[in-house]
């Protein structure tokens, strides 16, 4: 289970940022916390679909000035809430501002927070842009998700989003093929993901689509690069499927 991998204690706020999977951990995510009898909210500061969970309530509005009324809307029921701001015609919902994530959290009317940090158009991979990624100032969980899959592809925006600051952290040129090595120097990067992350904030990338046994090398050569740069915790797994948590890192040792 993705709950347990991360090892979350209660009243948390998880915040997802990369490509690669950010959506379906949180989807899975949510659905683990609420089967086991928690309240989950679902936060974007970007946008995201709307989710189909069989049992969920989404909440629109434009502005968040009345929380009170979000207070009675959420007491005694037991359902994943989805927070935005407005339903796009492409059925995305618009997200919220990180001084609204804020005020929604210090109403500590949920069990779980999660938060999608940035977005990334589909793509396999990215790297943050400027204003990226979001991440509240309450947030105890930072997880950078990136899909293994885009190890050997082309740089291009075809496969990645943000090429240009991908290009600037690593060096790398047009169409040059992505390596092990750069998604470590995205991921560890001040201006990459290390960017914005709380001192409170557990720090946990997650290495996602390891499939194949390629995947599986390369997602070994990634961790490698992380522990030695001193990342305490990784989680290796392929979020969609029925067990997503291949292996665990934690504090020097695999599980």
């Amino acid at each position: 289970m993705i709950s347990r991998a991360l090892n979350l204690q209660s009243k948390e706020m998880v915040v997802t940022v990369g490509a690669g999977g950010k959506t379906t951990i949180i989807n899975k995510l949510a659905l683990e916390l609420f089967q086991t009898g928690k309240k989950v909210g679902i936060i974007t500061t970007t946008k995201i679909y709307v989710p189909n969970f069989k049992q969920q309530e989404v909440l629109l509005e434009k502005d968040w000035q009345d929380l009170a009324l979000l207070q009675a809307k959420v007491a005694g029921v037991n359902k994943i809430f989805v927070l935005g701001k407005t339903l796009e015609h492409n059925q995305k919902i618009s997200g919220l501002a990180e001084k609204q994530v804020n005020k929604i959290q210090g109403l500590n009317i949920f069990d779980y927070i999660l938060v999608e940090g940035d977005g990334a158009k589909n793509k396999l991979f990215k790297a943050p842009r400027s204003y990226e990624p979001v991440i509240p100032q309450g947030t105890t969980v930072v997880v950078p998700v990136v899909g293994i899959d885009s190890v050997g592809q082309v740089l291009k925006e075809e496969y990645f989003h943000c090429i240009e600051e991908m290009k600037m952290l690593t060096g790398r040129k047009n169409e040059e093929k992505l390596t092990v090595s750069d998604l470590a120097i995205i991921l560890l990067a001040q201006a990459g993901y290390k960017k914005n992350v709380p001192p409170q904030a557990r720090w946990i990338p997650f290495i996602n689509k390891v499939e194949t046994v390629q995947n599986k090398k390369d997602a070994g050569e990634l961790a490698a690069y992380l522990i030695n740069a001193g990342t305490e915790e990784i989680i290796i797994g392929a979020a969609y499927k029925k067990e997503p948590v291949l292996l665990r890192y934690v504090k020097g040792r695999w599980e």
